[in-house]
């Protein structure tokens, strides 16, 4: 929990994946957390440039789409500290980098990670996970 007493959370690369592709129950659970002032949204310098990296983002308005989507959250960077703990957990758990300096994140501040992607990331201990949907 957050020093002001919300729930931080994490969101993983695939849920904004599938709110900018119309998955319905994403957009459901995206406006239920927006609206919700017990929650904290953030989101890792990665997940921005993997959610970038698609080809719908190839059009300029749908690039503007998901920059304005990613407004949701805060971002988080890159630290060396965050760098040096993904290492770690790819290292002994096999996570993608990308997808072990997202965990890093959700550890570091102590926030629950949200993603579909539960099964990578249930190797790591201590790491707290949630799907949505």
């Amino acid at each position: 929990m957050s020093e002001d007493g919300t729930t931080a959370l994490v969101i993983d690369t695939d849920l904004f994946i599938d709110t900018l592709r119309n998955v319905k129950r994403s957009i459901e659970w995206f406006s239920s957390i927006a609206r919700n002032k017990r929650f904290s949204i953030y989101y890792s310098a990665l997940t921005e440039a993997e959610v970038l990296a698609g080809k719908d983002c190839e059009d300029n308005k749908n690039e503007e789409k998901a920059i304005a989507f990613l407004s949701i959250g805060k971002k988080v960077l890159v630290t060396n500290e965050l760098a040096r703990l993904g290492g770690a957990l790819r290292r002994k758990y096999g996570l993608s980098i990308v997808d072990a300096i997202i965990a890093a994140t959700a550890l570091e501040a102590k926030a629950l990670l949200c993603t579909r992607n539960v099964s990578d990331y249930a190797r790591v201990p201590n790491l707290r996970i949630k799907a949505p949907y």
